[in-house]
């Protein structure tokens, strides 16, 4: 009789066929009996050639042992309660975790990789130019003059290029109402409605419609630009955002100029809602809208602030060879920052442990879950199924690792340099100390995005600069919010600070449009031909020969608005004037 042993069956099976496997018959096999009179398998004995498919275990003083499981196919069921503590565990890539033990506190002074000596909240700079009752004040100390001003150049440019009118113009004033507008909009919830329907008599909003014409808010968005045409070809062979991406860096820098974050930053990708042609779109399956510009976002954990932000735009040239993706991201958003004392907190696609040591390395902890497909996380972890609720923690020069069965078929791995010893809480599902602390921070972009989705400004267009910069509007408005609500400790939603600011903006407009005379009576067009109404507030394409003196657009009798007139005979003296 010839007996086979699982090790057989193993190295058979890597043969691939170059070794002639033993032949066995069915009825050579051995029975239930003989294979319970040869005893359980021990724990230490090997099933390959020295190679473990779960890890090295060391005990202390021993001399190493390999930890093994019936199937490299199959979990390891147990196998981490089998660990003692000080045992050491090693990883594809040559990481050795050591067991700890839980539960058990080390005395000691805090990091200095977790000591913040700024104080968290808007920065002296921002607290000198926002004022109480005025929203419009902090919103433009993220949107400045100098953006707008940007925006005015860029778009006449394109409207004298497009229309060859060298005389088509922008005032900063009426930039102003049409950003109005579009905060107007979206607060009202109605970003899906049609222009005509916005301003139209029947079912648009009045407010508005006295604000800006039908033709002119459309005639703005048409011809909108934040870059220069002429030198957009030189620019895009370096930088695939040079379409705005002049307004969006000075957006970020403005942030940041404002806010001062707290010790915790979360640290998340959000999308964008788009399906423009745009060179660098993405496609995520998970997310409710499926397509859109995906965005890499850093957060205040307490206040929701965005302190830096950059879109992703594909494979980039900046970043080192051999370095991850999501290590690049973390430090580039996190590295104004760097050497505060602050905690980063993120999501497997960008934990790692490599990033962890460079974080600390510049005083700054990392917290957030793990991939089980990162080399530096031990097979055994990737393939145990504990006992539910139970946790098992490694730790290497200062860096935890921590294994808590949350589910009956699935784990949690989470990987963390903050937290040098792991406890568990005394009840039920007895959670360590870093799940609750990753579950405490990890919501910082995800709410964010909420709230800017809520009131957003986002419109149909299909160019897609414009649908970055209606991202850039929404941020806008949530930091302007949050900066006027510390700073002015005035209890304010952010849907009454939006309508607020709306109305602000488009102040200015509004009353040059109630002081100016309606219109210029009986004075032709040049060539003296009738033209069709550009207002069409009150007509159907009426024609007439007459002109607004505040925009100089053709306007019919039916929507001047008011006009009336007075004959000689009926006109009162100067005494009666002056009586009246």
């Amino acid at each position: 009789m010839v007996m086979v042993s699982f090790t057989d069956k193993i190295s058979t099976t890597r043969s691939h066929g170059k070794t002639p496997a033993p032949t066995t018959s069915k009825s050579s096999a051995p029975t239930k009996k003989a294979r319970l009179a040869e005893g359980p398998r021990q724990a230490g004995a090997s099933t390959t050639d020295g190679v473990s498919p779960v890890g090295l275990a060391v005990g202390q003083g021993d001399a190493p042992k390999t930890a093994t499981s019936k199937s490299t196919k199959k979990t390891n069921k147990g196998f981490l309660d089998q660990l003692t503590t000080g045992s050491v565990i090693q990883a594809p890539d040559g990481t050795k975790w050591t067991v700890i033990d839980t539960n058990v506190s080390t005395a000691g002074k805090r990091g200095q990789e977790n000591v913040v000596k700024e104080v968290p909240g808007p920065s002296p700079y921002a607290k000198r130019y926002v004022v109480g009752g005025l929203t419009s004040s902090s919103w433009r100390l993220i949107v400045d003059e100098a953006i707008l001003k940007h925006i005015k150049n860029c778009t006449e440019k394109e409207a004298r290029r497009a229309l060859e009118k060298d005389d088509w113009c922008l005032p900063l004033g009426e930039l102003d109402a049409f950003l109005g507008i579009l905060y107007l909009r979206g607060v009202t919830e109605s970003k899906n409605m049609e222009v005509d329907l916005m301003l139209s008599e029947k079912y648009g909003f009045p407010f508005i419609k006295n604000v800006m014409s039908r033709d002119r808010f459309r005639e703005i968005m048409r011809f909108l630009r934040f870059d220069d045409k002429s030198t957009r070809s030189i620019r895009l062979q370096s930088d695939k955002l040079a379409l705005v991406s002049e307004v969006f860096d000075k957006f970020v820098s403005n942030s940041q100029a404002c806010y001062i974050p707290g010790p915790f930053i979360t640290v998340d990708e959000q999308l964008f809602p788009s399906k423009t042609r745009c060179p660098f779109t993405q496609f995520m399956p998970d997310k409710p809208d499926k397509y859109g510009q995906k965005f890499f976002v850093a957060t205040d954990k307490e206040s929701k602030y965005v302190i830096n932000m950059f879109p992703y735009l594909g494979k980039e040239d900046k970043r080192p060879d051999g370095e991850r993706l999501g290590d690049h991201v973390v430090k580039r958003l996190v590295d104004p920052y760097l050497n505060k004392g602050r905690n980063v907190t993120c999501d497997n696609y960008f934990t790692s442990l490599k990033l962890a040591e460079f974080l600390k390395s510049k005083k700054t902890t990392l917290v957030g879950t793990v991939n089980r497909a990162r080399r530096e996380v031990p097979v055994c972890v990737k393939q145990a199924k504990e006992k539910l609720y139970s946790t098992k923690a490694f730790a290497k020069e200062g860096i935890t690792l921590t294994v808590y069965q949350g589910k009956s078929m699935k784990n949690v791995v989470l990987l963390s340099s903050m937290h040098s010893d792991v406890s568990t809480e005394n009840d039920t599902k007895s959670k360590p100390n870093t799940v609750l602390f990753y579950n405490s921070t990890k919501y910082g972009v995800d709410v964010v995005d909420q709230m800017a989705r809520k009131y957003s400004v986002k419109s149909a267009s299909r160019r897609w600069p414009i649908h970055t910069f209606f991202n850039i509007l929404d941020f806008a408005g949530i930091n302007a919010w949050i900066l006027y609500r510390d700073i002015t400790k005035e209890k304010i939603s952010r849907r009454e600070f939006l309508f607020k600011l709306g109305e602000e903006l488009t102040q200015e407009l509004l009353d040059s449009r109630k002081s100016a005379p309606a219109v210029r009576m009986n004075a032709p067009l040049s060539g003296g031909s009738r033209k069709r109404c550009q207002v069409r507030v009150a007509c159907n394409q009426s024609r007439s020969t007459n002109e607004c003196t505040t925009c100089g657009r053709v306007v019919c009798k039916l929507c001047i608005g008011g006009v009336s007139y007075i004959c000689k005979s009926c006109q009162p003296e100067d005494d009666e004037v002056a009586d009246m």
